[in-house]
């Protein structure tokens, strides 16, 4: 006959019973709770209650910048001084620097590229493709109109979009900088007639945000050599260096940039159409909420 310990048969009980649930929420608990959430802030979020009082001020606190310390060690505490900072800090970063002479290897020119598409301009089809592909919250311009208002507005703007994207391709009319979704539609227009020739222009070691080359190509082969270094076979002194590169779309030379189009074969029409992506543009710093003076760029991709 065995005999049992009650204590020990509840605390069990209690052990189970009080066991956290690590079990990961549901997909449709997320969408419901999503739901909630929206409906909540569509309410109320613009009626003067405690709800949207909280929600500014928290906002107000997560993204605002007390101070800032300056080149020289010392604090900068006024709007004046640290958006000074801040712009010339970006002016610096988007500066021209010095390139290297690259005349012989932008002499070896490829044969121009003239097949229809490249030089084509976008039609009714693909710029409403190029619409529904965007997400529906993204590039939000100074209007306030995101891609969700363009979808819902194409039955009755869609020639009008249209007409301006082609008068953009056409004529000199450069209203990219007025409206950031206009400015995605004709970007995108463009990197699609791009897209179909840069396996051939651009070198195998680039293995990222090609068709038909993954990045993760480069981190076997980083891991190959690491596990060769390890052999016991080997018996060579080596070292391996870690880079931390810097952006290289904040450092592109506009100017290169539009050599190496017309080098790789594309036409200066075409190469105009990028340049006026490229160059037609100002910045603004905001800081707190406030934006200050406005500085022309002359280098990098944004």
């Amino acid at each position: 006959m065995t005999s049992r310990n009650p204590h020990t048969s509840k605390t069990t009980y209690f052990n189970k019973t009080l066991q956290p649930n690590t079990t990961k929420p549901s997909k449709k608990m997320l969408n419901s709770i999503d739901r909630d959430t929206k409906k909540t802030w569509t309410l109320q979020w613009d009626r003067n209650t405690r709800f949207f009082q909280q929600a500014i001020l928290k906002r107000l606190r997560k993204n605002s910048v007390a101070y800032l310390i300056g080149e020289d060690g010392n604090p900068l505490t006024t709007q004046e001084q640290m958006a000074s900072s801040f712009t010339n800090y970006f002016t610096n970063l988007f500066s021209s620097q010095n390139v290297p002479n690259m005349q012989d290897e932008l002499q070896e020119l490829q044969p121009p590229i003239e097949d229809e598409y490249t030089n084509s301009i976008s039609d009714k089809q693909e710029i409403l493709g190029i619409i529904k592909n965007m997400k529906k919250d993204a590039a939000l311009g100074p209007d306030g109109l995101n891609v969700a208002f363009y979808r819902a507005a194409w039955p009755w703007l869609g020639e009008d979009i249209i007409k301006l994207i082609k008068d953009f391709y056409e004529t000199d009319f450069r209203p990219i900088s007025l409206c950031n979704v206009i400015y995605k539609i004709i970007s995108k227009s463009l990197a699609e007639r791009i897209k179909p020739h840069l396996p051939h222009s651009i070198h195998k070691a680039q293995s990222a945000f090609i068709p038909r080359r993954h990045i993760t190509s480069n981190i076997i082969i980083a891991q190959e050599i690491t596990h060769s270094f390890m052999l016991s076979t080997w018996n060579q002194k080596v070292f391996m260096l870690k880079i931390d590169l810097a952006k290289a779309f904040d450092k592109l030379n506009w100017n290169f940039i539009l050599k190496a189009l017309i080098a790789l074969g594309f036409s200066h029409t075409f190469t105009n159409r990028i340049a006026a992506c490229i160059t037609g543009t100002s910045l603004s710093v905001i800081v707190n909420g406030q934006p200050h003076s406005t500085f022309l760029p002359s280098s990098g991709i944004r």
